[in-house]
């Protein structure tokens, strides 16, 4: 198991490619914290991955708000004892393209795409310096690099993979990071 004894936190993770990253760092060992905003279907993805012997746990995560990040934070040190693997997956799309671009859904899919996943390294950053060999996965799409009809979704998918360069120059983060563009064509 290649992730044995690692704690991940992922994003967006009660359905598609978040809840399949979730899914497969559990069967590969690692204690995973399913983040996203559906209680429910979270508490039930972590209860099927505790059926088939792996740990999980729901915890809220509303990307937008530093509050929820700083209870991630909390949660992955008090039931975990710490973070290694930041996963940025949660995303949004919207209709909105040039000439007519719905400012509040441009503001609503950048809040996000690119300042949700800036959050979370913000906040996860301490906790995955402390563990020696933390990982920040961002996930990103190929509509960043050949666009789509939602100019919003295009511009903040061309954004996030910008953010290794910055982070690398800095070395703040204390993490390997990661990007990576989704073969599906859309987070």
């Amino acid at each position: 198991m290649r992730l044995e004894n690692k704690v991940a936190l992922v994003t967006g993770a009660t359905s598609g490619i978040g809840e399949a990253i979730a899914r497969l760092y559990a069967t590969e060992g690692a204690k995973v914290l399913i983040g996203g905003r559906k209680e429910e279907l979270g508490t039930t993805i972590a209860n099927d991955i505790k059926s088939q012997g792996g740990e999980a746990s729901f915890v809220h995560l509303e990307v937008t708000e530093q509050s929820n990040w700083d209870n991630a934070v909390k949660v992955a040190q008090e039931t975990y004892g710490g973070l290694d693997i930041l996963v940025n997956n949660a995303g949004t799309n919207a209709a909105t393209a040039f000439p007519n671009v719905d400012i509040d859904k441009w503001n609503d899919i950048m809040a996000v795409n690119v300042t949700g996943p800036m959050m979370g390294i913000e906040t996860c950053a301490p906790l995955l310096k402390v563990s020696g060999e933390g990982a920040i996965i961002n996930i990103s799409s190929l509509g960043g690099m050949y666009g789509t009809p939602s100019t919003a979704y295009s511009t903040s998918k061309w954004a996030i993979p910008r953010t290794r360069p910055t982070l690398t120059l800095t070395g703040e983060s204390g993490a390997t990071l990661s990007n990576q563009d989704s073969l599906a064509g859309r987070t």
